[in-house]
C-alpha cells in the first residue's frame, strides 16, 4: 500500500494495523514458516512469517491481547541510585546512568555478582506488574515493568494500542486506573503511568553485552491473571538485530530465547542472571515450533521510553518522500517526492527503490521507518538505491518531520 504521508511515524500509525495478538503463529503457507534465506535475496535479509491471533476475552475462548517478548536494549542504573532521579534541571527525563562494574558474563570477576534464578525472582518481584486492559471488543492482561519509583511503567505497545481503559496491579494485589503517556508501534514500545509513590523500580542492564547460550529469565503473567508472576528460565538462543516480521510489519532488534513465554507475557521482563531487564518479551512462534520466543533488546527499548516520557511520542526526521513497499526484491519504491523537503534537495527521483540507509538493508517502508529512528533531523544519510538496472548512492540531510 502507497504511503502518501512522507513516511512519517506521526501519520502513518494512524493507518497501521493494530497489533491485537499475543502469540504470533507461522504462517503454513510458507515453507516451515520461514521463506526468506540469506542467499535468497541479493540484498541478504533474512525474515520470518507470522500471523496475528486476535486477543481472546477474559470468559476464556481464545483471549491473547498481549503478545510474547520483545526486546530494546535499555541503559543499566544501580539499585542505589533511584530511577525517579532520572531528570536533568530543565525537567526533561534522561537515560539512567551506567550501572558499575559493567556488565561481563564470562569472566570469573562478575561471576560471584550472579544469582540464582529464586535470587532473581526475589531481587525483581515487586517490580513486576499485571496490565488489565478493556477494549471494544473485549478486554485482556499482559505484563509490565516498574520504571520509576513514582509510577512510570514499560510495556508493550501492542498492550495498549486499542485500549478504552488500563488498570494495573502490584504484586500486592493493589489496583491503579492507569494513563496511557504514549506508544510507539514501530518499536513496540509503551509507556503508561500510575498515581503512587514508593514504587520499587527494575534495574536495567545491557543486552549488547549477551552471549549466546548465556542463562536467561522471564516472569509474566501467562494464561490468566491468577498465574501472575510466573516465571521460567532458558537461554539466549541468537541475537536478531533489524528482525522482520512480515506479517506484522515489524523490525525490531531482537534477543531469540529458549524460557517459556506464552500470551500475558507480553511487556514483561526478560532477565540476565544480575536480575537486569535486557529485554522486553514480545513475539512467540507457536504450533509446530517450541521455545522460539522474542524479547526487544533493552538498548533499544529507553531512547523510546524517554522520548514518550517527554514528549508522548516518537519525534523521526523525515526523508520527504511519499512511497510503498516493493515486494519482489524488497525495497522502498519513491512514488512522489515533496516540495521543499529532504529528498527534493538531493539527487533521488521518482521511481528509485530504496534498499539501504547507511549500508544497513530496508525491505520495506516499516523497515525504513524503523531505522529512521536512530536518525534525528540534521544527519546526512547515504541511501543506496536501484534506478533502472544501476545501484545509485544518494547523499541527503533528514529534516524534522513538521518541515
Amino acid at each position: 500500500m502507497e504511503n502518501e504521508n512522507n513516511i512519517t511515524p506521526e501519520n502513518e500509525s494512524a493507518q497501521a494495523e493494530s497489533h491485537e495478538y499475543e502469540v504470533v503463529q507461522p504462517d503454513r503457507s510458507a515453507t516451515q514458516g520461514i521463506y526468506d534465506n540469506y542467499n535468497s535475496d541479493p540484498f541478504a535479509s533474512t525474515t520470518v512469517q507470522v500471523e496475528t491471533v486476535q486477543p481472546k476475552n477474559k470468559s476464556g475462548k481464545g483471549f491473547w491481547v498481549a503478545a510474547t517478548a520483545v526486546l530494546l536494549a535499555l541503559c543499566i542504573v544501580t539499585s542505589s541510585i533511584a530511577i525517579i532521579s532520572i531528570k536533568n534541571n530543565d525537567g526533561k527525563f534522561k537515560l539512567p546512568t551506567p550501572y558499575t562494574p559493567e556488565y561481563a558474563p564470562l569472566t570469573a570477576q562478575s561471576a560471584n555478582d550472579r544469582l540464582t534464578v529464586p535470587q532473581v525472582y526475589e531481587k525483581v518481584a515487586a517490580s513486576i506488574v499485571d496490565i488489565m486492559i478493556s477494549t471494544p471488543t473485549g478486554g485482556g492482561f499482559a505484563t509490565g515493568i516498574i520504571y520509576t519509583t513514582d509510577g512510570y511503567i514499560v510495556t508493550n505497545a501492542h498492550v495498549v494500542d486499542s485500549a478504552k481503559s488500563v488498570t494495573v496491579r502490584l504484586i500486592d494485589g493493589t489496583e491503579y486506573p492507569a494513563e496511557i503517556i504514549g506508544f510507539d508501534s514501530y518499536t513496540e514500545v509503551a509507556v503508561l503511568k500510575i498515581e503512587a509513590t514508593d514504587l520499587i523500580p527494575a534495574e536495567f542492564g545491557q543486552s549488547s553485552k549477551l552471549v549466546v547460550g548465556e542463562q536467561i529469565i522471564a516472569i509474566g503473567t501467562p494464561y490468566d491473571v491468577t498465574l501472575t508472576h510466573t516465571t521460567s528460565d532458558g537461554i539466549v538462543s541468537a541475537i536478531r538485530n533489524q528482525f522482520t516480521f512480515e506479517d506484522l510489519n515489524l523490525t525490531l532488534n531482537l534477543i531469540q530465547h529458549t524460557a517459556s513465554i506464552n500470551p500475558g507475557n507480553s511487556g514483561g521482563p526478560l532477565l540476565n542472571l544480575y536480575g537486569q531487564v535486557i529485554g522486553i518479551n514480545t513475539v512467540k512462534i507457536m504450533n509446530d515450533y517450541e521455545n522460539i520466543g522474542f524479547a526487544i533488546q533493552i538498548e533499544s527499548v529507553l531512547p523510546i521510553v524517554e522520548q514518550l516520557m517527554n514528549h508522548g511520542k516518537v519525534d523521526r526526521p523525515q526523508i520527504g518522500i511519499s512511497g510503498y513497499t516493493e515486494t519482489t526484491l524488497g525495497g522502498v519504491v519513491v512514488a512522489e517526492i515533496t516540495p521543499g523537503g529532504a529528498a527534493e534537495k538531493s539527487d533521488l527521483r521518482v521511481g528509485d527503490i530504496i534498499t539501504k540507509i547507511d549500508g544497513v538493508r530496508v525491505k520495506t517502508i516499516e523497515e525504513l521507518i524503523t531505522r529512521l529512528g536512530g536518525y534525528k533531523a540534521g544527519d546526512t544519510v547515504e541511501l543506496s538505491v536501484l534506478r533502472d538496472v544501476e545501484v545509485e548512492i544518494v547523499t541527503l540531510t533528514l529534516q524534522k518531520a513538521a518541515e
